[in-house]
């Protein structure tokens, strides 16, 4: 029954009020734009006009999802609209801090867990240093917008941690510099590699 009365619909009639009430419930079966195609349907005696759906509703050439209406190719929410550009700008940012670890870069994000006593340095997530390992988180300047890379001391030879301070002037914490920016050490200190630490670490000694 559906296949005849296609035929009917695309073959015959299309001047009579029944069959155009046929031809908008097939499409309005589908539920896609075709729902809003224009269709022609009897007004008089032999007279015909189009529907109003045709040109105003979703999927005509104007109105709410027309090619240049909300939601369209251009204009306001489009896929190239500034909506999008904004979108894809904010989601950019700067790149996490990068240190090295045993005189090799961990992957940036990821922290050196150092061993004062022995071998075993190794790169891993922040927090998660077992016993016996401190944590650096930074090793240099440039790892710390705004704030300052602090190494800090339990004495004179074991380190408790390298991470972003506000400060760094307490008398058990010291600057960490770097080869770029040397100049971050106060005044009467010098930025000196510290070979206990292992390659990429420098301070303000």
């Amino acid at each position: 029954m559906k296949y005849l009365t296609w035929l009917t619909v695309c073959g015959v009639c299309f001047t009579t009020t029944a069959c155009a009430n046929d031809t908008q419930d097939l499409f309005a079966g589908s539920g896609g734009a075709g729902a809003a195609k224009p269709t022609t349907a009897t007004t008089g005696a032999g007279n015909t006009s189009t529907s109003k759906a045709a040109t105003t509703g979703p999927g005509a050439t104007t109105g709410p999802g027309a090619t240049t209406g909300p939601g369209a190719t251009t204009g306001p929410g489009a896929t190239t609209g500034a909506v999008t550009s904004t979108n894809v700008s904010a989601s950019s940012g700067p790149l996490p801090p990068q240190v090295t670890c045993n005189n090799l870069p961990c992957i940036p994000g990821q922290v050196c867990c150092f061993n004062n006593t022995g071998p075993g340095d190794h790169c891993g997530q922040a927090g998660q240093c077992t016993n016996g390992f401190v944590e650096f988180s930074c090793n240099g300047p440039e790892d710390c917008p705004g704030e300052i890379c602090c190494a800090t001391f339990k004495n004179q030879t074991t380190i408790a941690g390298i991470a972003c301070k506000n400060s760094c002037s307490a008398g058990n914490e010291v600057v960490v510099c770097s080869e770029a920016q040397p100049n971050v050490c106060p005044t009467g200190s010098q930025c000196q590699a510290v070979s206990s630490l292992g390659a990429g670490y420098r301070l303000c000694l």
